[in-house]
């Protein structure tokens, strides 16, 4: 093989792993980022006064968004957090709306199985 094939090769198979990195080196910004378009959404759209946040500090699942879990600060004890996804944006804050996370419904028969 040509030495610039074999370049194209090598960069082609570590590009996955560079970019892996990235996300992991940009985790706790893109975490900050995240609580703070979820308390915004919280407060304008949840309506929730003093909103208590909690994202995921990696997208698990390459959509661009992480998962955050948003509960009242004041809710009673046991209450069940609200939650929605968030944008990862690791260094350009093109988007910061968040939205509400859908939940797959279905009627699964199992007694097929």
């Amino acid at each position: 093989m040509k030495l610039k094939t074999k370049l194209t090769t090598m960069i082609l198979m570590l590009l996955p792993l560079i970019m892996t990195g990235c996300q992991y080196l940009y985790a706790d910004e893109q975490k900050a980022r995240a609580e703070g378009y979820a308390r915004a959404y919280a407060r304008t759209v949840l309506r929730v006064p003093d909103p208590r946040v909690t994202c995921q500090a990696i997208d698990n699942d390459n959509d661009g968004f992480l998962t955050c879990a948003v509960s009242n600060s004041q809710a009673a004890v046991g209450a069940l957090p609200t939650e929605i996804l968030c944008p990862a944006n690791p260094m350009f804050e093109w988007n910061k709306d968040c939205k509400l996370k859908q939940f797959r419904q279905g009627n699964y028969d199992l007694s097929q199985q």
